[in-house]
């Protein structure tokens, strides 16, 4: 049974995937389709033919995007940068944040006296709860607003507050480790820091993967246009 919905879907998806087509551009487009669809459809013409029909006179996403990239490509360029600043800066935010609380556990594990093992597991069980958190809401939001299948403009006020979430957590873990070094001997401390540094990579590695698998189970699959 063809699925004029899902076949919008994943069409619209892929002309905008190359980024050249703005969001605005997107909606006009899709705007447009569906038009043309419900004149075809209105004229006699199933949905897979008028779908079939409308796209083709529109063009192909290749067409498409070559194009908006002769018009949009001041534009694209400057939200590819943006994209690349603010992920970086939100990956080092988010990264300080977790660090912060995972050296205040591991301070307060500390302060009843517990072993180097357990301070360590602490801290680094504290630090893979907040990533698994943070893509399990990842995944959740990406399948449920296909957030990966659109494009979208970066917005500069999400900075101030990445900027601010890094600062608190440079100030926790700052604490954290000012603590803890008072509760335990240097050479606890530093096998505690070697521990919690180990944990961490592979936690980093575990996220990566996670990530790509996320970004691949959210790309929308190819258009069927046969029942």
């Amino acid at each position: 049974m063809f699925d004029l919905a899902r076949n919008l879907e994943v069409w619209l998806a892929d002309a905008s995937r190359s980024g050249s087509i703005s969001p605005q551009n997107l909606n006009e487009l899709e705007s447009h389709l569906r038009d043309a669809i419900e004149d075809l459809t209105a004229k006699g013409l199933s949905d897979q033919e008028a779908f079939l029909v409308a796209t083709y006179r529109l063009g192909t996403p290749e067409t498409l995007n070559a194009e908006f990239r002769k018009v949009n490509g001041s534009d694209v360029w400057r939200d590819r940068i943006l994209w690349i600043i603010t992920g970086y800066i939100g990956g080092t935010a988010l990264t300080a944040l977790f660090q912060g609380l995972s050296a205040l556990s591991g301070a307060t594990v500390a302060s009843f006296g517990m072993g180097v093992g357990l301070t360590s597991f602490v801290a680094i069980a504290a630090v893979l709860i907040c990533w698994s958190l943070l893509l399990l809401l990842i995944w959740k939001t990406a399948h449920r607003d296909h957030e990966f299948n659109r494009t979208y403009t970066v917005s500069l006020r999400w900075l101030p507050w990445l900027l601010a979430t890094g600062l608190i957590g440079v100030g926790m873990k700052t604490v954290g480790s000012v603590v803890h070094s008072r509760f335990a001997s240097a050479g606890d401390y530093g096998e505690f820091v070697t521990w919690v540094a180990m944990g961490n990579l592979g936690i980093y590695v575990f996220v990566l993967m996670a990530l790509v698998t996320i970004f691949m189970t959210c790309r929308p699959s190819q258009v069927q246009c046969l029942d």
